[in-house]
């Protein structure tokens, strides 16, 4: 059994733990509300991989090494339209909404998106079981997300040189919601256009409702058998040639039979 492993979660994971050993590396990466409005835009994406304190890197990185994995092996497409979308809203929210603070790091945000994704995900499969536990983990971020509103505490990470920032956990969980109930462009989508681009006045009315419902692999199938129809192969030219060639030889046959019977013989 081939392992994919969770390529994009270790990057991420081994590049936060770099930037926060560099020293002063995280000052130069990290939300700054004055550099940004230098002009210094790549703040709104790399203050995610910077960190106040090692106890806060530690957590965060625990929770995206299990969710990231995880999302990530599920479908890599929404992983990556995650972390990208929630890295940006968070920021934008941050900016627009929490004029107060000038600098902002940490991803727990990107966390929470993460965390909304595989929770949605439970939620998408429809059985009760799954649904109970995306439910239960829903009801769980959102009162640790009160939790964290009124009384203004981390519940996981402990230090003194941050607070909690419950807006940015809110945004990434509505990011990730939304990521895991929009619909991917999969293969039914392909088979549409594939099935498109064959011409419906050679294949009929018929088999173009025989095949409409048919995967990428019976439209594909179904457009090899009408090329193959509209210009012979070899083997099937050889094939008629043989018919043809047999053909001849029973009439010859024939006839040969009906002009050797019997003879009258002189008197």
């Amino acid at each position: 059994m081939k392992i994919r492993l969770p390529f994009i979660t270790l990057t991420l994971a081994a590049a936060a733990i770099a930037i926060h050993l560099v020293p002063g590396l995280p000052g130069h990466l990290e939300f700054d509300r004055v550099a940004i409005g230098h002009g210094e835009i790549w703040r709104w994406l790399t203050g995610h991989l910077t960190h106040f304190e090692s106890n806060h890197l530690t957590w965060d990185l625990g929770v995206l090494l299990l969710l990231g994995s995880t999302a990530e092996r599920e479908s890599h497409r929404r992983f990556v339209r995650t972390v990208l979308w929630s890295a940006a809203a968070i920021s934008a929210a941050v900016w627009w909404w929490q004029p107060h603070l000038q600098h902002y790091r940490g991803l727990s945000g990107v966390d929470s998106a993460l965390f909304g994704l595989v929770a949605g995900a439970l939620l998408r499969r429809g059985n009760v079981f799954n649904a109970f536990v995306g439910t239960a983990a829903l009801l769980g971020i959102g009162g640790k997300s009160v939790f964290e509103i009124a009384t203004g505490a981390t519940v996981f990470a402990a230090g003194t040189a941050y607070v909690p920032v419950p807006l940015a956990h809110l945004i990434g969980l509505a990011v990730g919601l939304l990521m895991a109930f929009t619909p991917e462009r999969d293969s039914a989508s392909k088979g549409a256009t594939a099935r498109e681009e064959l011409p419906s006045s050679k294949l009929g009315s018929g088999a173009w409702t025989g095949y409409g419902t048919q995967s990428d692999e019976g439209t594909l199938r179904a457009g090899a058998r009408w090329i193959n129809r509209q210009r012979p192969s070899r083997t099937s030219v050889g094939a008629s040639r043989i018919v043809d060639l047999g053909a001849r030889f029973r009439d010859r046959t024939s006839a040969a039979a009906a002009g050797s019977g019997p003879r009258a013989t002189p008197p």
